[in-house]
């Protein structure tokens, strides 16, 4: 292996033991998007025009190269590992712009794989620049070359060492920016266009297979937007806790009670009547509706769930909305239900919204790939004493839209209240 070549990997893993190292320190920050990337590179160039213009504001750095007795104690190819590793670690030799602790610090608030893809970047193209400016420095002798080299680079980002940063920074912003999902955010009232998908406490996407029956679709994507922080539910959820009765162990209801809670007319759609379109729910079929059912189940257990029901409806433009009703236990593990999807769905990275109509409700949306293209899921949740409800609305994007979802809803909702002060 020649002294170049070992220059140059040492330098690309020293950089990549960086960038590790610097994403997993930085795992605890939010999701970060290119607005602050951008705004860390501006205030590194006003930095580095500061530095030019003054003198001042030296990029953090030892100042300085290898030490030269190196060269003299230790055999070439030893010389060029530590050389190497030192050269993907910046600041570890001389530093002449803040661009890199910019990328650096950027990419780790990222994630720990861009962190590492913008090191090994800066480490490669470093490394690389060193080894052709030592071939150079061979043929042309090093003062006359190095001397011309530092006349012709004053400029922080003119030097080999912007050119290299200035590279990884755009490596930074296009995986960021491939990292992030498009598509819309959604109230009940209409359709803004944001950055966002959701999924969460709701059973997923279904469509109708082969027998006619609901079938699971596949899981949401990764959501990256969110309305709703988890410092917020305290301001907009209400009290889990407003009488004695809430706490109170409530009898099951039993599967004909759940069934008549739930609505069985719907305006522009009918009822499917597959099999398995309008049954009850054990505690396995329920959990057999999320994504992950080993972690469903224990949740449902840990609420006390007592029994649930689900109805599905379908129209002309084959959009199907299915209604679901859980019982638990009492009023308060229901809530606590509500509030424990809630919390995934932020916990994800997942967007929610309040739905005015509908106080105490949680709207959601959820993009699926179906089997002939595209889907959308939008659903309204919302608890009635010990019962949790679940409405969604699955199809194409231009007919299954909150528009179409929320007088269901709200009929779910009303049919739940009246059930409710009857009792």
């Amino acid at each position: 292996m020649t002294v170049g070549l070992i220059l140059v990997v040492s330098g690309t893993l020293s950089a990549a033991l960086v960038g590790l190292l610097a994403g997993l320190a930085f795992q605890w920050t939010p999701t970060t998007g290119i607005g602050v990337l951008l705004g860390l590179a501006l205030v590194a160039v006003i930095a580095d025009a500061v530095q030019v213009r003054t003198g001042h504001l030296t990029p953090l750095s030892i100042g300085r190269q290898v030490p030269v007795e190196w060269g003299r104690l230790f055999d070439p190819r030893v010389v060029a590992a530590l050389y190497g590793a030192r050269l993907g670690v910046g600041p570890l030799t001389m530093l002449s712009t803040w661009l890199w602790w910019a990328a650096t610090l950027g990419a780790a608030f990222v994630g720990v794989a861009e962190s590492v893809i913008v090191a090994v970047t800066f480490g490669l193209v470093r490394s690389l620049v060193t080894v052709f400016a030592s071939q150079r420095a061979e043929r042309a002798g090093h003062a006359p070359w190095f001397g011309r080299l530092r006349r012709n680079t004053t400029r922080a980002w003119l030097s080999l060492d912007g050119a290299a940063v200035g590279l990884l920074l755009v490596v930074l912003l296009v995986a960021t920016a491939c990292t992030s999902n498009t598509s819309i955010e959604a109230g009940p009232d209409g359709v803004a266009d944001e950055t966002t998908t959701s999924a969460g406490p709701a059973p997923t996407a279904t469509s109708e297979g082969d027998d006619g029956v609901p079938e699971d679709d596949t899981t949401p994507t990764s959501p990256t937007t969110q309305i709703l922080t988890e410092s917020s539910l305290s301001e907009t959820s209400a009290p889990l806790v407003t009488s004695p009765d809430d706490v109170e162990p409530r009898a099951p209801a039993g599967a004909d009670a759940l069934a008549a809670l739930l609505i069985d007319d719907l305006d522009g759609f009918e009822a499917v009547t597959a099999s398995g379109a309008d049954r009850p729910l054990s505690i396995s079929e329920a959990s057999a509706l999320q994504p992950d059912p080993t972690e469903e189940l224990p949740l449902l257990e840990t609420r006390g769930y007592q029994g649930g029901w689900t109805r599905a409806f379908r129209n002309d433009d084959n959009d199907v909305i299915v209604a679901t009703v859980y019982d638990f236990i009492s009023a308060l593990e229901a809530d606590f239900y509500l509030e424990d999807g809630t919390i995934t769905l932020i916990g994800d990275g997942g967007t929610i919204y309040e739905v005015e109509a509908m106080p105490g409700a949680r709207g959601f949306r959820q993009d699926v790939a179906g089997a002939d293209g595209p889907l959308v899921v939008y659903g309204i949740t919302f608890t009635e004493g010990n019962k949790w409800f679940l409405v969604t609305v699955v199809g194409d994007p231009s007919t299954a839209t909150p528009a179409r979802l929320l007088p269901a809803a709200v009929a779910q909702h009303d049919a739940a209240r009246a059930a409710s002060a009857s009792d």
